[in-house]
């Protein structure tokens, strides 16, 4: 697939991450080939005919395991949402701002330019059908997709967000991406959307959902994504929805 690279410096691809310049967005939607990428390895091959989709815990009654074609004859939904990491624009507080950002000495920060970021028209089945079909309990709190992609520093890549976010009608399991299947790089063969949220939430090659009536703790919602310093709590305060900020593309 041919991407549009570049990072602060020139062109780049750093941490099996690719980024698409500013200036390389032409119009309302980004199409699939310039989209950025961003794993954290080597993206899995899915058997699609084979994979399955496992709905499970204490905060459901019904243990449910879906195939890709179970979510075919589901209700679809179309959703044009942006994605963005949130690590965007990161090299501006080098740049602009003259601060060092790096500030965990055992991570290394990925200097995004402005290009980690892209809209498309996503449509799935609205994850509240599935998991009214798994009967959830009434205490149920949190939802955590886990996709097939593993990192060496977390294992399975798995974030929990609140049942409130997980039954908004706009977050889904996505089977498409601007009217065709999902690309390799962008989870196909589903994953999840959760519009208005850093990308971090929206998991891909997604593998099991469990929903839990507890509070779940993983690292990237008590490390990774986490705003930390003088301003918040001393665990941190894991980052969930985008800030309004914009840019301007100029020749």
């Amino acid at each position: 697939m041919a991407y549009w690279v570049k990072g602060s410096s020139g062109l780049s691809i750093v941490d099996r991450s690719l980024e698409a310049p500013l200036d390389a967005q032409d119009g309302y939607l980004t199409p699939n080939e310039r989209f950025f990428v961003c794993n954290s390895g080597t993206t899995p091959i899915v058997d699609a005919q084979r994979h399955m989709v496992h709905i499970h815990g204490d905060g459901v009654e019904n243990e449910l395991k879906l195939s890709i074609a179970d979510l075919e004859t589901m209700p679809q939904r179309s959703v044009p949402a942006v994605l963005e990491c949130a690590g965007n624009h990161r090299f501006l507080f080098r740049e602009v701002a003259g601060e060092t950002l790096d500030k965990r000495p055992q991570v290394t920060e990925l200097m995004w330019g402005l290009g980690a970021v892209g809209m498309a028209r996503w449509r799935g089945v609205p994850l509240r059908h599935v998991l009214g079909l798994a009967r959830l309990d009434q205490e149920a709190v949190h939802v955590c997709p886990r996709g097939a992609e593993t990192d060496s520093r977390e294992g399975e890549i798995r974030i929990p967000m609140p049942i409130s976010k997980a039954m908004d009608p706009d977050t889904i399991l996505a089977l498409e991406m601007n009217g065709q299947p999902l690309p390799p790089d962008h989870g196909f063969p589903v994953r999840v959307i959760v519009p208005g949220w850093i990308g971090a939430y929206s998991v891909k090659w997604v593998r099991d959902i469990e929903v839990s009536r507890s509070c779940l703790k993983v690292m990237r919602n008590t490390e990774f994504y986490v705003l930390r310093g003088n301003d918040w709590p001393a665990r941190g305060v894991p980052i969930t929805e985008l800030n309004l900020k914009s840019s301007l593309a100029l020749p």
